[in-house]
C-alpha cells in the first residue's frame, strides 16, 4: 500500500515538475522549431504540430510591395551553392526556391527564417528521400528537384532560400562529414536554420547546434 502511494505521487507530480519546466506546456506557445524526434507534422490555421501538446507558431504569408528578389547570379554564396550543377540546374532549383520564399518577403527577418525551415521541411517530407551518395544529394537541385538529400544538401536549399531573400548566412561544417546548418546574424544575435533537425531559433553557444551538441572543427 505504501508503494502504490509512492507510485501515484510520483504520477501526480512529474508533469507538474515537467509542466514548470516548458516540456509539457499547458496551452501553444510562440516558440521555434525545436523537435528532431519525429518525421512528419500537421499544419492547421494557426500552428504547427510536432509531437502530441507541443505547438509552434505557424508563420503567415506576407509579401512585400515591390520585392525584389537577388538575381541568380549575384547570390551571396554563389559559389557553395552553385557546385557541380548545370546552369539549368540551378536555375530550376532558383526558381522552386523563388516561390517558397516569395509569401516571406514581407515578414521580420526571425519569421523569415522560422518560414524558411517550416517550408523546407513540408517540401522534404513530401517524398523527400535521404541519401549520401546520390547525384545531387548535397545541392539544391537535389533537394527542391529531385527530392534526395543530406543535411549538406539541405543546408544549401535553405541557404539559397535565405540569399534570395537577401539573407547572409555561414554554412557550418560545409564539406565535412558532420552535420551542417545555417547561421545567420539576427541584430547582434545568431539564429540556426536547419529543416532537417526541426531547429530555427537561437542558438546558445557559439557555432553548435543544440541538439547535436558540437559545431565546427577548429
Amino acid at each position: 500500500m505504501i508503494y502504490y502511494y509512492k507510485f501515484s505521487f510520483l504520477i501526480l507530480i512529474v508533469p507538474i515538475i515537467l509542466g514548470l519546466h516548458g516540456c509539457v506546456p499547458d496551452a501553444p506557445q510562440t516558440r521555434t522549431i525545436t523537435t528532431y524526434t519525429i518525421r512528419t507534422y500537421q499544419i492547421d490555421n494557426e500552428f504547427v504540430q510536432l509531437e502530441k501538446n507541443r505547438y509552434y507558431t505557424k508563420v503567415h504569408n506576407s509579401v512585400a510591395p515591390n520585392f525584389q528578389p537577388i538575381p541568380i547570379k549575384k547570390l551571396y554564396n554563389y559559389k557553395s551553392l552553385k557546385k557541380k550543377q548545370t546552369d539549368a540546374e540551378f536555375q530550376q532549383a532558383y526558381d522552386i526556391a523563388l516561390q517558397i520564399v516569395l509569401p516571406l518577403s514581407g515578414l521580420p527577418l526571425e519569421q523569415q527564417i522560422i518560414g524558411i525551415a517550416q517550408k523546407l521541411r513540408v517540401h522534404y517530407d513530401a517524398g523527400g528521400k535521404y541519401s549520401m551518395s546520390e547525384p545531387h544529394y548535397n545541392d539544391p537541385y537535389g533537394f527542391f528537384v529531385r527530392k534526395i538529400a543530406s543535411c549538406a544538401g539541405c543546408t544549401r536549399a535553405t541557404g539559397l532560400c535565405l540569399n534570395i531573400l537577401g539573407i547572409h548566412y555561414q554554412h557550418i561544417n560545409e564539406n565535412k562529414w558532420k552535420h551542417q546548418w545555417c547561421r545567420i546574424n539576427v541584430n547582434g544575435k545568431y539564429w540556426i536554420c536547419d529543416a532537417f533537425a526541426y531547429y530555427a531559433g537561437e542558438e546558445y553557444e557559439p557555432c553548435k547546434h543544440p541538439i547535436f551538441k558540437y559545431g565546427p572543427e577548429k
